[in-house]
């Protein structure tokens, strides 16, 4: 089956294992949201667009059949599996991250990469369920607090456009800017939102924004840094 042939649905259903050949079970919240996680962070380090295209069509994926309209969170397993008894959802952040934690920072990130501002009130929801017991337990829930911080102190949004892009980008994602997402691209032609309607240089320019309201755009990482604190 070709992948015009193929749905949505069907080019973004994952296994859970796969061993000799043979794909099996199917994927559960945690996988889909490591998975995400890992294309938005790849995007940001080598910005190919398609990775970020792809983390945007399994998070989809992810809202259509994992999502549960009353609580607001992500059930462990999706709509389509019919041999669970009970569904779960997994809250704790244990050794790894919950996939709930998990998803509420990929909704962060990916709703201001991908300007889906219902993305960003779904994670910001998830956060106001969770403010009591976050207050209670934090350190049972520390991915839930980091993402969390990002509600208090938001996110920059920093695009870079021009001919050297990726090198300045790249300087960027150096720093230690933790509550930051990041996009570039060497011309104007970017279909991502976040970089749309902005002009390059053959020296790129920087913008840092806030909710997609930039600042004037800068040269150099020494006004970067200055834009960044103000």
């Amino acid at each position: 089956m070709t992948n015009d042939a193929m749905t949505n649905d069907e080019m973004t259903s994952l296994r859970h294992s796969w061993k000799s050949g043979p794909a099996r079970y199917d994927a559960f919240l945690d996988d889909y949201a490591f998975l995400i996680a890992a294309l938005t962070d790849v995007y940001q380090i080598t910005f190919e667009e398609r990775y970020l295209q792809l983390a945007g069509l399994y998070t989809e994926h992810v809202m259509r059949h994992f999502y549960d309209t009353e609580s607001g969170m992500f059930f462990f397993t999706g709509a389509q599996q019919v041999d669970v008894i009970l569904r779960k959802r997994d809250l704790y952040d244990n050794a790894t991250p919950s996939g709930n934690s998990t998803m509420a920072h990929n909704l962060q990130r990916l709703g201001i990469l991908l300007d889906r501002r219902e993305w960003r009130e779904t994670a910001t929801g998830m956060l106001h369920a969770m403010r009591d017991t976050l207050e209670r337990y934090p350190l049972s829930f520390e991915r839930w607090a980091t993402t969390a911080l990002n509600e208090v102190w938001p996110l920059h949004e920093i695009a870079v456009v021009g001919g050297n892009a990726t090198e300045k980008a790249m300087a960027i994602q150096r720093l230690f800017l933790p509550n930051k997402v990041v996009a570039a691209a060497p011309d104007t032609g970017s279909k991502i939102p976040l970089l749309a309607g902005k002009t390059g240089a053959a020296d790129a320019l920087i913008y840092v924004c806030r909710d997609f309201v930039c600042r004037r755009p800068v040269v150099g990482m020494d006004a970067f840094l200055e834009a960044i604190v103000e």
